[in-house]
């Protein structure tokens, strides 16, 4: 039931790496299988293990949780490999009262993960309205998970937020990536209209920071990180590290009309690194319409041999959403070095980059 009281779960005496729930496959009737279950309203905490493992849970729904302080994940959705199946479908958070409050985990808040042997590597699942990293009830405490925040690890299909602001993840304070997409089957995974590194206390947007924003990483491919729709762009702001990283073969992904380094209502809010980096061989990669502004290091920095053929195209770099007001990042507008080649800045008459504003050159490029 949307914002019903929870029961709570604490572990006192627990053995080692032991979770305090655990949904799987039958034991003693092996044929039932963790299938439309409902997971909900229950405060688990302090377990050596995971709060919550769910072993190839499918169509299953885990709402108004409040998982923190477990040894491992607070939530990890992982395949069950005695009978080769991977967790499909699940709905993780939702609307009003929902969604879950995942804090103060020594791993990732989230982690969900498929083994491409079990099947096409689909996993279709949906996070939204969910609190990773931070505590309502204390905005300004720390209570981040070591790890990170919600890490996607080769599965594909998964959706990631959504277009109703009230709704979108809040991935915030986590020692590691806000999102982390991973590994060549983490694909097709749209990231939509989340608060990444920043939250809303009081009206007032404040720095929750993560390690980085969002992180794809190891050949994850043809994702989307916001998009065309009303709603669909994410806000990636006063993270550590770089606001968006696309490193290690991660090719053909579009980040689309985000505002990365300011907050919602347009003040500053930079990430302490680059804007938007990509690096180590990533390639094809479209970043477009998007609010570059605010930055440590540079709007965007494309770095390194084999990083070729990206293109950038109709950004904002250096100033506000209006292109007026100055706005501009610490180091170069975008930057291209390291042997990085054939990559476009504005790609055809109409798309060209308004750059403005920063520190260091407008466009540098080096060897």
């Amino acid at each position: 039931r949307a914002g019903g009281g929870r029961v709570a779960l604490v572990a006192s005496s627990a053995p080692a790496n032991a979770p305090g729930l655990v949904v799987k496959r039958g034991t003693y009737v092996p044929s039932l299988e963790p299938f439309q279950i409902v997971v909900e309203n229950l405060e688990i905490s302090g377990f050596p293990g995971d709060c919550i493992l769910a072993q190839a849970p499918a169509e299953s729904t885990f709402r108004n949780l409040l998982l923190h302080g477990c040894g491992r994940h607070g939530l990890a959705l992982v395949p069950e490999a005695a009978h080769g199946r991977n967790p499909f479908q699940n709905q993780i958070g939702g609307g009003a009262g929902l969604g879950n409050e995942i804090r103060d985990n020594a791993q990732w808040g989230i982690y969900a993960e498929v083994n491409p042997a079990f099947g096409t590597g689909s996993a279709l699942n949906r996070f939204e309205g969910n609190r990773v990293g931070w505590s309502a009830t204390d905005p300004g405490g720390a209570h981040g998970n070591d790890a990170g925040g919600l890490a996607i690890v080769n599965a594909r299909g998964n959706i990631v937020g959504t277009t109703d602001p009230a709704y979108g993840n809040r991935l915030s304070g986590n020692g590691g990536a806000g999102l982390l997409l991973y590994r060549s089957e983490a694909r097709e995974n749209p990231v939509v209209g989340n608060f990444v590194g920043l939250v809303d206390s009081g009206g007032l947007w404040q720095a929750k920071a993560n390690g980085e924003g969002i992180a794809l990483d190891a050949g994850a491919h043809d994702n989307q990180i916001g998009g065309t729709a009303a709603g669909s762009g994410n806000f990636v702001s006063l993270n550590l590290g770089a606001g968006i990283r696309l490193a290690n073969n991660s090719d053909s992904n579009l980040v689309r009309a985000n505002w990365i380094g300011l907050a919602p209502n347009g003040t500053t809010a930079g990430n302490g690194g680059d804007g938007v980096r990509i690096e180590s061989a990533s390639s094809q990669n479209l970043v477009a319409g998007n609010v570059i502004s605010a930055n440590g290091g540079a709007g965007v920095r494309i770095d390194g041999v084999a990083t070729d053929s990206n293109a950038l195209d109709a950004n904002l770099i250096g100033v506000d959403p209006t292109g007026v007001l100055d706005r501009g990042n610490a180091g170069h507008g975008v930057q291209v070095s390291g042997g990085a080649k054939s990559n476009r800045i504005g790609s055809a008459a109409g798309l060209g980059n308004q750059i403005a504003g920063n520190s260091q050159d407008g466009i540098h490029v080096s060897g």
